[in-house]
């Protein structure tokens, strides 16, 4: 016996050898479902990927049609059959172009004739190339001036604009610009010496007339009337001039006559009538003193300003002390009785009042406004 030589195992008296595989052409053995090994459930450890069944279908159901063949009628579609279109969201990349994105030219095609008015109060170079910029940023393409008062019409130029038709003097004048590419025909305008000022110009089929109503050439005033108080002129009394000199304050500097504050307020009363008969003496005679009529100026210095500089000192106009009495004595004179000629709603020159009141009556307008759902402006 070799070495590694294993004799094959006996097998049984019943043992039969398996089929050999079928032949081409032979038919294939029927199997039932019995004679299958039974299949095992999976598990959810096994990568097992399940198909959920198709739907089944209503018995009214039929299949879409085949798309049409080349040549074949398309079908007819209603509104009702095509799907809505979604409305674009924020997120979407819709790019809209804003009137400012537009040339002039464009401009006007899209929303038609744009018109421009402005009151100007004479004309420079300054003035007109603002106006220029003023018809660029709101697409402008006729401008009408009013109170273009000038001399001559040479100034009346603005680039990019012809001067369609003007009426200008020293006092007053309307001026109407057309953009250089749209067509325009100056129609009419009005008479010499005219109390109203217009121009009509037909720009594409449309009539645009600028119109101005000038000042009237000789203003009416309103006189105050005349004031008969006698009080106004009556003589100068002992109280008044107390009242006046209680108003100084001690330690301020003299005039140029270097009379002093105190040597006024510890007066005698020997000096108080002497010095009411010479306040009204100049009051009713209208004449002061030379001295009273000059100011000594003196320069002080800034705090915290450099004493080399110029710009470091500030000046002051010291008057004399006899005429500050005189002075405060007429204003407490004349004060009630201007007071009472003006408007209340004028605040300067009003005893107590003053411009921090109309900026509160302002606000106070313009908060109600607000509340009420109105616009409110000043003029």
């Amino acid at each position: 016996m070799q070495d590694g030589y294993k004799p094959e195992p006996e097998l049984p008296p019943s043992y039969s050898p398996p089929a050999s595989p079928a032949r081409a052409g032979a038919p294939e053995p029927e199997m039932s479902s019995s004679s299958l090994p039974p299949h095992p459930e999976p598990t959810p450890s096994d990568n097992v990927t399940s198909t959920p069944p198709e739907p089944e279908l209503p018995p009214s159901y039929s299949p879409p049609a085949s798309p049409a063949r080349a040549g074949a009628p398309e079908p007819e579609m209603s509104s009702s059959s095509l799907p809505p279109h979604p409305e674009p969201t924020p997120s979407d990349n819709v790019t809209s172009t804003p009137l400012a994105g537009l040339g002039p030219a464009d401009r006007q095609s899209s929303r038609g004739l744009s018109v421009l008015q402005l009151n100007v109060e004479g004309l420079t170079t300054a003035k007109l190339e603002v106006l220029r910029h003023l018809a660029d940023s709101n697409g402008a393409a006729v401008l009408l001036l009013q109170e273009t008062h000038c001399t001559s019409d040479n100034i009346l130029k603005i680039p990019g604009f012809h001067l369609a038709r003007s009426i200008y003097s020293k006092q007053h004048g309307v001026a109407t610009f057309v953009r250089t590419e749209i067509n325009w025909s100056a129609s009419s305008q009005s008479p010499p010496g005219s109390n109203i000022e217009w121009l009509v110009t037909k720009i594409q089929e449309t009539s645009v007339v600028n119109v101005y109503k000038p000042p009237p050439s000789e203003l009416s005033t309103t006189s105050l009337p005349p004031i008969t108080a006698p009080a106004i002129y009556a003589e100068f009394t002992a109280e008044e001039l107390s009242e006046a000199m209680s108003k100084l304050k001690p330690g301020k500097s003299p005039g140029r006559d270097n009379i002093h504050p105190e040597f006024v307020i510890h007066q005698s009363t020997t000096t108080t009538g002497w010095l009411c008969a010479f306040y009204t003496s100049c009051y009713q005679r209208l004449k002061l003193p030379k001295t009273w009529r000059r100011a000594s100026v003196i320069a002080l210095p800034k705090p915290n300003k450099s004493a080399e500089d110029p710009k470091s000192y500030r000046p002051i106009s010291l008057l004399c002390v006899p005429f500050k009495i005189l002075e405060r004595m007429i204003h407490s004179r004349i004060e009630p009785v201007v007071d009472s000629q003006l408007p209340r709603e004028q605040a300067g020159f009003h005893c107590g009042r003053s411009t921090a009141d109309q900026v509160t009556l302002l606000c106070q307008d313009i908060e109600d406004s607000f509340q009420d759902n109105e616009k409110a402006g000043v003029v």
